[in-house]
């Protein structure tokens, strides 16, 4: 089996595999000799690892190390990652969208998955001396700025793209239904997310979340309309390589098992909401998404207004409750994990009451 069609296990990986893949990807001589290789990352829905490899012969332009994504090693992550098609998602978005992007992400070097997976593999480069970022730390607002202003290189190039709606790799066969299944699954395991927190949310917080539930339109994101493109869904700290030896520092954005079609506003919403620190977030919030929306304009996004960017940004607030019971509840628990999921929960509801958004879910 060559490497153009092959879905090694990170057990079957060999020297033999990856020479053939790095051939493949534009170094026609190189021929690995041996590899070892480290957990690398603190991915849920991927284990992803490190591979340091030696050459038979060495030329400079080989690369010394690459990372490897494969599938989660816990079996209900894994039935959750194809259930959303996490795994597709992400391959897909390297073989298929990537080239037609200004976004920055890491060279990739092969990616394949068998229907939607959990057999898959992604082969990347490794971006070091860039570090993950730290979503429970946050970052400065002007780091953020930065980071948020990077979004206009993935939603300017996809801004009404009509291609994307249909694409199967990408789209679900029945919007309506897929939202009402994520809102069942929503309410059946919130109240055991909520006993899981119910010492670090304060009440309002915690009715906040019940409130979502109940609502009958389940609004976790802003209506559409013609203000459509590609976006991350997942884009925070912990999904981000940051190259600090660099002034402005180099952000490259990896993690892309959420990409979907949607408002670009949810990206922003979800970023500014759940990465900076509360009172930092409070003074440079709309600043930043003014900056952000004149950004958009000026790459040629027509047709959105101030006025709808600055609601859709307020009822994309919402979409951070959502997303934190659904990672909470659907992968493998960590105590970092858990640290994380009540960090992301007080700064999403608080986000959220700062904005008004309950009156969304009316």
């Amino acid at each position: 089996m060559s490497a153009a069609d092959s879905i090694p296990t990170l057990e079957e990986v060999t020297a033999g595999w990856l020479s053939e893949v790095l051939r493949a990807a534009g170094h026609p001589d190189a021929e690995v000799a041996g590899f070892r290789h480290v957990p690398v990352g603190t991915g849920q829905f991927g284990n992803c690892v490190r591979f340091t490899l030696s050459y038979a012969r060495p030329q400079p332009e080989y690369p010394a190390t690459i990372v490897g994504k494969f599938p989660s090693t816990d079996e209900m992550t894994r039935t959750m990652a194809v259930a959303v098609r996490a795994y597709s998602r992400e391959v897909g978005f390297y073989n298929r969208l990537r080239s037609e992007v200004q976004i920055a992400t890491p060279h990739c070097y092969y990616a394949a998955v068998r229907d939607h997976g959990p057999e898959f593999v992604i082969l990347m480069e490794d971006m070091h001396p860039a570090k993950q970022g730290d979503q429970i730390a946050g970052c400065d607002p002007s780091l953020a700025r930065q980071i948020t202003l990077a979004l206009v290189g993935l939603h300017g190039p996809t801004w009404r793209d009509t291609s994307l709606a249909g694409a199967e790799w990408l789209s679900f066969d029945d919007p309506v239904e897929l939202h009402n299944a994520i809102h069942a699954f929503f309410r059946s395991v919130l109240p055991e997310f909520l006993d899981r927190h119910r010492d670090e949310l304060a009440t309002e917080q915690k009715d906040l979340f019940q409130r979502l539930a109940d609502s009958p339109e389940f609004p976790i994101s802003p209506p559409v309309g013609e203000a459509f493109c590609a976006i991350h869904q997942d884009y925070r700290l912990d999904n981000l390589l940051l190259d600090t030896t660099r002034t402005p520092a180099a952000v490259t954005v990896v993690d892309w098992q959420s990409l979907t079609v949607g408002h670009p506003l949810s990206d922003v919403s979800y970023f500014l909401g759940g990465n900076l620190r509360v009172d930092q977030r409070r003074s440079v919030e709309e600043r930043i998404v003014r900056d952000y929306h004149d950004a958009l304009l000026d790459f040629g996004a027509a047709g959105l207004g101030w006025a709808e960017c600055w609601e859709a940004y307020r009822r994309a607030s919402i979409f951070g409750l959502a997303t934190v019971v659904f990672a909470s509840m659907g992968v493998e628990r960590t105590e970092r994990g858990d640290e994380l999921i009540a960090t992301m929960a007080r700064r999403h509801t608080t986000h959220a009451l700062d904005l008004g958004a309950e009156e969304f879910l009316d």
